[in-house]
């Protein structure tokens, strides 16, 4: 996924792997492995969403992370890179309000 330029994926095909690295988001321990891949992976696909796309705009605030997958991280055990990642999920979610 290229940040740049437009890589060889569909919005349709982002937002696919953006509501699956949520459900990972939210049912991983914060402390494993998996879940520093998936939310840095999940903050990649937002980054690269385009939430104006005609195709994908009606399912977006279904599919994007919401606050209770940062509100599940909040009552963790995890110390200061749960926090870093609370934060990461909060600007996933400024950066794809709609």
């Amino acid at each position: 996924m290229p940040l740049n330029s437009p890589g060889p994926l569909s919005q349709a095909v982002i937002l696919t792997l953006l509501h699956r690295l949520a459900g990972v988001v939210g049912e991983t321990p914060p402390v494993d492995e998996g879940f520093k891949s998936a939310l840095w992976w999940l903050q990649r696909a937002a980054t690269v969403l385009n939430i104006n796309e005609p195709l994908i705009f009606p399912y977006i605030a279904r599919v994007v992370p919401n606050n209770t997958t940062k509100q599940q991280l909040a009552i963790l055990p995890g110390g200061p890179h749960l926090m870093n990642s609370a934060r990461t999920i909060t600007d996933i979610l400024a950066r794809k309000q709609v």
